[in-house]
């Protein structure tokens, strides 16, 4: 259930119109009067006495400024004398629970409890105490007693309110400590009583309750079918909580009463998304909004499910509407930056980005990292960095600086980057970040910026780990070949990813090439072959490239200049065309 705010019924008591009033001199001649009289039955007697040391309390905390020692022994006289006097019960449990003295309150009340179990908010509150102190099975003893003495149906509708939270409470001990079937029986108690089956709040508990154990437990023929039941009293719960919800939508509309509290849909929605229930969430959301139309509560409320959902085109022209009456609040940034982040809309995320920053520069550092993210979508890799740079912690920031280096073809620093990111994941243990993935592209900057024992070292590392990685394998072998090193251990490699990947034109490329390093070109010639008839189409600048060394070794010489010239006309990062050019000239000068 969710999280339990203890004695969250309590209010307290306003005092001042009290301080003109004689109240212990009224109240002490009222009592001897009724004394002598003998006019009142003994529970009247209490009742007045209890009234009495109430209004003696009070005095002295208006007196003192404070509850003094002897205002709290008149207030608790007074309770022991009235066990279901509401405003001393709160007055002192409001002290004990500010200043974390849980056992006093225990101490002074739990005698009393026990023998009041039908004084609900005495109970009530007792049993908070105890779950401060984290003595849940005393409370729940304690409020099954209180709760045993509730009469179905209700009658009382000053009572129910005490017994609503009565019922939050036990519910949520019952929650917290998996008693499930006791929890299933109290629910289905309640819940038979037709004005408990009615309350918005009592739906709510009832449905937070019984989709803990929906997702929970155990699974197996027996357990899952606990589940299913469990599910099946979770959704019915939850389409009751709408309806009753609606129904109070209508009758503020139509008796022109209060409107109910739109944070009160929110365990409701909680529940929708654990579910993925968006469709239930919108719906109850879009039938507030058409109660109440410029409820801007409830409109944050349907961008987050929104993007919650993955709707987020959905999600950025509400956050739009609402940051447009709210320019100054951060938030409204954040969150219309994040869902035009969701959408591509990247100029308009890094403007929400900045407008945010300028409001609240320690806003979030997820923020700084999605707007550095916003310039990295839109090309501008400096800016970039620039941003990236103040969200020192994240190695995820780290990561997309390499990549904007590199972007720049600036590989050394973005080996330093790579570098940092690995430092940083590490420290924080992200073992999900150091995927194969991360330690690739960290290869990948260290081949480019001529780091060749570095490339070769964080490859081995990863061979260990992912040995039968046909990616990981060949990048290895390739690196090796174009270095014209241990030819024998990279062509090994290569024939690893072949034989996972025979159709890959990359691989058979590599191996391609290592044929042509051991000087085999016949064989390199076949899987050159291989390789561009498994591209489906030209081949990449390398490829062609690669091709064109083969065909010339083999004195090929036209099929060696029609690749070449493919490769001199196909642009890669990875291939120098000047280079190829240079062999071009060099055959046709000779022709």
């Amino acid at each position: 259930m969710s999280k339990f705010i203890p004695f969250a019924f309590i209010i307290f008591l306003s005092l001042p119109h009290l301080v003109a009033i004689d109240i212990k001199s009224d109240s002490s001649t009222c009592l001897n009067d009724i004394e002598k009289k003998e006019i009142l039955s003994e529970e009247q007697y209490d009742s007045a006495k209890s009234l009495g040391d109430f209004a003696v309390g009070c005095l002295e905390m208006v007196d003192s400024e404070e509850l003094t020692p002897s205002a709290k022994k008149h207030l608790a006289d007074s309770i022991r004398k009235n066990p279901e006097a509401r405003l001393p019960i709160m007055i002192l449990a409001g002290e004990w629970f500010k200043n974390r003295e849980y056992q006093e309150c225990i101490d002074i009340f739990l005698p009393m409890a026990k023998k009041h179990p039908e004084a609900i908010d005495l109970n009530l509150s007792t049993a908070s105490a105890m779950i401060c102190l984290k003595k849940n099975p005393e409370a729940i003893i304690l409020l099954e007693q209180c709760f045993n003495t509730v009469a179905f149906p209700i009658e009382n509708k000053d009572q129910s309110k005490s017994i609503v939270n009565l019922v939050y409470c036990l519910g949520d001990l019952y929650s917290k400590l998996k008693m499930f079937d006791k929890g299933e029986f109290f629910f289905d108690k309640v819940l038979k009583d037709e004005s408990m089956s009615k309350n918005y709040k009592i739906r709510t508990y009832a449905a937070i309750f019984f989709s803990l154990r929906a997702d929970q437990g155990e699974d197996g023929f027996f357990s899952g079918w606990t589940k299913r039941r469990f599910r099946k009293k979770m959704d019915e719960n939850l389409e009751a909580c709408e309806t009753t919800w609606n129904g109070l939508l209508q009758s503020s509309s139509a008796n022109k009463t209060k409107l109910p509290a739109v944070l009160e849909l929110v365990p409701i929605l909680e529940i929708n998304k654990r579910y993925r229930l968006f469709e239930n969430s919108e719906r109850i959301i879009l039938n507030t909004l058409v109660s109440i139309p410029e409820n801007e509560y409830a409109l944050r409320l349907l961008a987050s499910v929104y993007g919650e959902w993955g709707q987020y085109g959905c999600s950025y022209r509400i956050w739009k509407k609402i940051s447009l009456k709210n320019n100054s609040d951060p938030f409204c940034y954040y969150e219309l930056g994040h869902s035009a982040l969701m959408i591509r809309n990247f100029p308009e995320a890094a403007k929400s980005f900045e407008w945010l920053l300028l409001l609240s520069p320690d806003f979030n550092p997820v923020a700084i990292y999605q707007l550095g993210i916003s310039y990295f979508e839109m090309g501008k890799y400096d800016r970039a960095i620039l941003k990236l740079d103040k969200v020192p912690d994240l190695p995820e920031a780290k990561y997309i600086t390499a990549i904007c280096h590199g972007k720049e073809n600036r590989y050394r620093q973005a080996v330093s980057a790579m570098e940092e990111s690995e430092k940083i994941a590490l420290s924080k243990k992200r073992n999900d970040f150091l995927s194969n993935e991360f330690y690739l592209t960290y290869a990948a900057f260290c081949d480019k910026a001529d780091m060749f024992e570095k490339t070769v070292d964080i490859l081995k590392k990863q061979i260990e780990k992912h040995p039968d990685d046909p990616e990981t394998a060949n990048f290895l072998g390739y690196v090796l070949a174009v270095k014209n090193k241990d030819l024998d251990y990279a062509k090994k490699l290569i024939e690893t990813a072949i034989a996972k990947e025979g159709g890959n034109p990359a691989y058979l490329d590599s191996m391609a090439w290592v044929l042509f390093r051991e000087k085999d070109y016949k064989s390199a010639k076949t899987y050159m072959e291989k390789s561009l008839s498994s591209g489906g189409g030209s081949p990449d600048a390398v490829i062609a490239d690669h091709a064109g060394d083969i065909y010339n070794a083999l004195g090929e010489k036209d099929k060696a200049l029609k690749y070449w010239k493919i490769a001199a006309e196909t642009y890669s990062p990875d291939l120098n065309p000047e280079s190829v050019r240079e062999k071009i000239s060099s055959i046709e000068s000779r022709n």
